[in-house]
Order: C-alpha cells, then sequence, then structure tokens
C-alpha cells in the first residue's frame, strides 16, 4: 500500500486510539462497602479497635455529668476487616450532646485515623434523661451502627421551690368493717410525692422538709415500697419530716429522681368526709411552702347521670355530696336488643366514669350501679360488692345525634 496514504490525519487517529486503549482496561474502582463499631468510654479513654468493638465501659451517665466520656467508634472494610483511614464519619445522639462544644446533637465530620478510629467527647444535655441511642455513619451510608447508653437525672443545687406531683388518686376513705358505719373502701390513702427544685426544676438533694396535714394522718414511704393499704393502718402522725434524695420517684414504675421524698396521706378514722390539706415546707432554706388538697369520702350514696351526645356520665357522691373513694367500680349496663356501651365497668376517678354508647334502637336505658362493701375486701371490677347503688340514664337517638 502507498505510504502517502498515511498523512498527519491518520497519524493523529493512531496516537489517540493508543491512548485510549491505554487508558480503559482497567475499570473505575466503586467505593467498597465498610462496617463501624461504637462504644461508650470513660473520661481519657484513647480508643482502640478492642475498645470500639468491646462492650460500652460506660452504662449510664448523669445528664449533668461534668466531665465528658468518650465515643469511639472504628472503621474497617467489611470483606477483609482491614482499617480504614480517612473515613468521613458521623455521630448522632438525641438527648445528650456531642463535640467539644458540649452543645450539639451532631458531630460533623470526623475523619478517621490510619487505624480506622474516630473519637468524639459524649455527655449529658444538663436536663433530658433516659436512654440515648446514638448513630454512627459513614458518609457514604456503607455503614451504620447504634449504642445506647443511660443518661440519669440531673442534680440541681440550690433550692428555690417544692413541687408536689399530682396524685394518680384523690379521694379515699377511712376503709374500716367497725360499728354501724362499716365500709370496705379501695383507696384507703393517697401516695404523693414531692420534689425541692432549683430555679433550672432541677431537683435538689439533702434539704428537710416537714410535711403536715390538717385531718388524717401523714407517713413516708420511700421508693413508693409498699402500697397505702399496708402502711396506713395504724398511722398516728399529723407531721413528719422527709429528706430530699435521689432514691425517690415521682410516679410509681418511674426512674428515682434528684430531690425527691415520697409519703402517703392517710384517712382519719375518727374524721367526717371531706377536704384534707396537706403543707410542705422547707426547712433547709428559705422556699415557699406548697399546698395540695385531697378528700376525705364516706361510702356511696347516691348517683347521678347525665347524657352528652354519644357519652353517658355517672357521678358518685357520699351523703355529704362529696366524690366517693377513687377505684370504686361503676357498672354500666345495657340490654343488647338496643345498644352497647363501650366499657362495662369503670374505676371511679374524682367520684366519675364515662362510657360511650352506641343505639340499635330509637331509645334505651342504661342501668348504672355503684357498688361497695361493708365487710371483707373491697369491691373491684371483677369482684362485685354486695351493695349497691342504682340509676338509670335515658338515651335516645336523637340525644345521641346531638352535638
Amino acid at each position: 500500500m502507498d505510504p502517502r496514504l498515511f498523512g498527519r490525519p491518520a497519524i493523529a487517529l493512531v496516537i489517540l486510539l493508543a491512548l485510549l486503549v491505554a487508558a480503559s482496561p482497567v475499570p473505575a474502582h466503586a467505593d467498597q462497602f465498610n462496617s463501624i463499631s461504637v462504644s461508650f468510654q470513660p473520661t481519657g479513654t484513647r480508643c482502640t479497635e478492642a475498645l470500639a468493638k468491646g462492650p460500652n465501659g460506660i452504662t449510664s451517665v448523669s445528664a449533668s455529668n461534668v466531665f465528658a466520656i468518650v465515643l469511639c467508634a472504628h472503621v474497617e472494610d467489611a470483606g477483609t476487616g482491614i482499617a480504614q483511614a480517612g473515613r468521613p464519619v458521623e455521630f448522632n445522639v438525641s438527648m445528650g450532646t456531642v463535640g467539644a462544644s458540649g452543645t450539639s446533637r451532631y458531630s460533623g465530620i470526623v475523619f478517621s485515623t490510619a487505624d480506622g478510629i474516630a473519637q468524639i467527647s459524649y455527655r449529658g444535655d444538663g436536663k433530658n434523661h433516659g436512654p440515648d441511642t446514638v448513630v454512627v455513619t459513614d458518609q457514604g451510608g456503607h455503614a451504620i451502627a447504634t449504642e445506647t447508653i443511660q443518661l440519669t437525672p440531673a442534680s440541681g443545687v440550690t433550692a428555690a421551690k417544692i413541687i408536689v406531683v399530682d396524685p394518680s388518686a384523690h379521694a379515699m376513705a377511712i376503709g374500716t368493717t367497725q360499728g354501724d358505719e362499716a365500709y370496705s373502701s379501695p383507696t384507703v390513702g393517697i401516695p404523693l410525692a414531692v420534689q425541692v427544685q432549683d430555679w433550672k426544676g432541677l431537683g435538689v438533694n439533702n434539704q428537710v422538709m416537714l410535711v403536715s396535714t390538717d385531718r388524717g394522718t401523714v407517713v413516708s414511704n420511700p421508693g413508693w415500697a409498699r402500697s397505702a393499704r399496708d402502711v396506713c393502718p395504724g398511722s398516728t402522725s399529723k407531721a413528719i419530716v422527709l429528706t430530699s434524695a435521689s432514691t425517690n420517684v415521682l410516679a410509681p414504675l418511674d426512674l428515682p429522681m434528684p430531690g425527691t421524698a415520697d409519703f402517703v396521706v392517710c384517712a382519719g378514722r375518727d374524721e367526717e368526709p371531706g377536704p384534707v390539706r396537706v403543707t410542705l415546707e422547707n426547712i433547709s432554706a428559705r422556699v415557699e411552702a406548697a399546698t395540695i388538697t385531697v378528700t376525705q369520702a364516706g361510702k356511696p350514696s347516691m348517683i347521678t347521670t347525665a347524657v352528652n351526645g354519644t357519652t353517658v356520665k355517672a357521678t358518685i357522691t357520699d351523703a355529704a355530696g362529696a366524690p366517693v373513694a377513687d377505684d370504686t367500680p361503676i357498672r354500666f349496663t345495657i340490654p343488647s336488643a338496643t345498644g352497647m356501651v363501650s366499657r362495662t365497668c369503670l374505676l371511679s376517678r374524682n367520684g366519675e366514669a364515662s362510657v360511650m354508647v352506641g343505639l340499635d334502637a330509637v331509645e334505651a336505658a342504661v342501668l348504672v350501679t355503684a357498688e361497695y362493701n361493708t365487710a371483707g375486701a373491697a369491691a373491684t371490677c371483677t369482684a362485685p360488692g354486695s351493695q349497691r347503688l342504682t340509676a338509670f340514664a335515658a338515651v335516645s337517638d336523637e340525644l345521641l345525634r346531638a352535638r
């Protein structure tokens, strides 16, 4: 072939093809998958692969911890286990904070070291408590790890106020089976929790409080360890001294809270039904006293009913017109041919109980029954009482449709 056919354009084409061939044999390398391990470790820890992969060195810390603990992470190739250097790692928490500032719940980018380690400081935010979970990822999304730590409630320093926690029950009765007024009350005492707080709302420990009542009696019950039915019999104290601590709780089954003291106010055996006023004074500091009022009730004496839309409400009072003891069983019955009620039995709160009604007829009557005993154990929804009060609530399709 004539060499003149290969001019300069042809030579340029050959060079270009050669460059393309040289550049194309190895395909672009995709970012490989990694794995991450993470754990919480003590203050001052120098992270290692073993610590990151091991169990938590710290399982709980105060929400107001002064010294930050360490979040320790390790990044490695998921297939070979080789540590990955220079990986962009992110830490996210929901209650505490991460980073040098101590105020953020997001770390930003932390690059792993030559041995695959990424670490950052962690502390509580000073107020939130409960289980906190850290979520650790590499920025490419190829790895994720989680670990949980328990943040215990923070403590305050200087007392500023006294808080009485709203109790689960508000009305009680003497619960005696002696004499003409024999009555087995379902609620003979009301558990109460009080907390001394600083101006931030954090509980302050080691505060001495005087708890007094104008009627009935009071008795200490740390951590609500015993039921009111167990602590009230034989109680004679009108005043007790309590010291706030971190071992008591603000509600049954709740976490221990700093600055808290638990006690029970019990119904008075020789007193008429009526309001019971409890006063709490901090004698360790100049703090305004706190008060709460509960009710001492008599045995059930009257039922009144009211219909509002689809709701039937029963109100049960004693002879003085005060709400009966909480947890008095109230039953609602309607003939099955005429309709149904949402609940057939409820325990009273502040002397009241309500159900929803659905009608299959133009009108019907809901029978409301309050039950109690004058001997033995108090009546419950599962153990009917021997004494009964009854009333009827007349409902109609027109009333139920009226809103």
